[in-house]
């Protein structure tokens, strides 16, 4: 749809993770969008009457936790610099910033946000503060893991970042490269250590994933009741409406049916279900779109165990994969002695190959010939996401005697799969689906790393929708031809931060046992 173009009358948005979510935060704010018709359909949405304050239940989405990295440490430039701009937003205080003086904040009730009381502006920065914290990231690479891929994306991320000191307005804060493990270890200064060399980036850190979302999903239902055209619906789509205009334009998509028979009409449709996406076109995202099962764990800590391990950087080592997130120190959590323990855990994880769980699925798109399809191998979520298989825990628990010796051999309060949505290259999918026109947008392939672009990756996939964004980044999230992708799976790097084994499937692993 250039921009040219008149907007759709009707725009359905099928998830509301990361892409989903923000997708529906910049068309309610465009006014090109203002009498167009939005609904949203995910699985879980807001009651009525709780204002889209309350919490989603327990999902293995890889937008809900309870953190994740932000960092501009990457090995392509076009990522480093976009992760940038949105880090310079989560530095200011997104997504509390998109409440904006004349709008309270107030919730659909006209009553103030969730949090923030009378005379509430220090409340709010205080709010702000817990959602973002920059503790700085130690990036590593092990020598004898042997994994040169994430060798090089290490030392390519570092000239990125270099590259990008002195644009955030922060002086004195420098990248320094880190020789040798004692190095590293020092950095660390948790009396462990993550790797052999590597670099620490303190202009880095991370956000309270599941709080961001819930503030974000609290501004766009207020967003939607005020200003009408909006409709949640609650439900999971089956299948997608596929109508043949002729035989010259072919098929177009328009709109979703649900599990209950119910459709939902619209003249485009933004698919962004994450790692469920390829369900609704198994034939066009199953190759391009593959699950994999990523591995959490978290170790509760005490707050007197909190004055060593508080603050401290996040560790990932790109050899591994594996990682930490400590917690904030005692000090900005504004601890007072003598009052009751407040929950806190360091958290360890593998940003990894992750592991595969392969589903035979019918395949609801029309086929060319008329004929039947045969069912089409989808690599697709796990239907089960805690705890997670021996193997996990096993590397998450030699991973926590290395990265934080105090914390060997402590069980883990809870653990869980994070399934992320992956394509070859580690690459965004932003597109429309060739063969059905301009009806359906694609906006998935997170791969891990998405989140940290909520700020900015809705006004991208809204200038796709309308054929006005930057040439260096459709190229990147394009809809690339089949040949294409499989050279891309065949070459089996990824973008080259993944580590672990590879091959690894979800049946197998949880048959040896938990």
């Amino acid at each position: 749809m250039p921009s040219s173009e008149s907007p759709p009358s009707s725009i359905l948005i099928i998830g509301t993770g990361v892409f989903g979510l923000s997708t529906a935060h910049s068309l309610l704010i465009s006014p090109r969008y203002a009498h167009t018709h939005l609904t949203i359909l995910d699985a879980w949405v807001p009651s009525p009457d709780d204002s889209g304050h309350s919490r989603p239940p327990a999902l293995p989405t890889s937008s809900l936790d309870s953190s994740r990295i932000i960092r501009p440490d990457y090995a392509k430039s076009a990522y480093a610099k976009l992760a940038h701009k949105a880090q310079e937003l989560w530095r200011g205080g997104w997504p509390l910033t998109l409440w904006n003086e004349d709008d309270g904040p107030e919730n659909r009730n006209g009553d103030e946000a969730d949090g923030v009381k009378e005379g509430g502006k220090e409340e709010l920065a205080k709010r702000r503060e817990k959602l973002y914290r920059e503790s700085g990231l130690l990036l590593t690479g092990t020598d004898e893991l042997g994994n040169r891929a994430g060798e090089e994306y290490v030392r390519e991320s570092y000239e990125n970042v270099v590259g990008l000191e002195g644009k955030s307005g922060k002086e004195g804060r420098k990248c320094s490269w880190l020789s040798d493990k004692e190095a590293v270890q020092e950095v660390l200064g948790t009396g462990g250590c993550t790797g052999d060399w590597g670099y620490i980036n303190p202009n880095s850190g991370w956000a309270d994933a599941e709080g961001a979302m819930a503030v974000l999903r609290e501004r766009v239902w207020e967003l939607g009741r005020r200003r009408g055209e909006v409709e949640w619906i609650e439900g999971r789509a089956e299948k997608l409406v596929f109508e043949e205009e002729d035989r010259a334009q072919g098929w177009r998509i328009a709109g979703a049916r649900l599990e209950n028979g119910s459709e939902i009409r619209a003249d485009v449709t933004v698919l962004a279900a994450g790692a469920w996406s390829a369900t609704l076109l198994p034939k066009s995202l199953g190759r391009r779109i593959k699950a994999r099962g990523q591995v959490l764990a978290y170790v509760d800590i005490s707050n007197e165990e909190r004055r060593s391990l508080g603050g401290k950087p996040v560790a990932l080592d790109l050899s591994s994969g594996m990682f930490a997130i400590f917690p904030p120190t005692v000090e900005e959590e504004g601890f007072e002695e003598g009052r009751s323990e407040k929950r806190h855990h360091v958290k360890l994880a593998r940003h990894g190959w992750g592991y595969a769980h392969t589903v035979p699925t019918p395949d609801s798109e029309p086929s060319s010939s008329g004929a039947r399809s045969k069912p089409i191998n989808l690599d697709l979520p796990a239907p089960q996401f805690s705890p997670i298989p021996a193997e996990g825990q096993t590397v998450c628990s030699d991973f926590t005697a290395h990265v934080a010796p105090e914390l060997a051999g402590r069980p883990f309060a809870s653990t869980r799969l994070c399934w992320y949505a992956d394509t070859g290259t580690g690459d965004f999918i932003i597109d429309w689906v060739p063969r059905y026109g301009r009806s359906v947008l694609v906006a998935t392939g997170g791969s891990g790393h998405g989140f940290k672009f909520t700020p900015i990756i809705g006004d991208l996939i809204m200038q796709r929708l309308e054929g006005t964004i930057e040439e260096e980044l459709g190229e990147l999230w394009r809809w690339r031809g089949d040949e294409e992708i499989e050279k891309e799976w065949e070459d089996g790097e990824g973008d080259g931060s993944r580590g672990g084994r590879k091959g690894m499937l979800w049946e197998t692993e949880m048959a040896k046992g938990l």
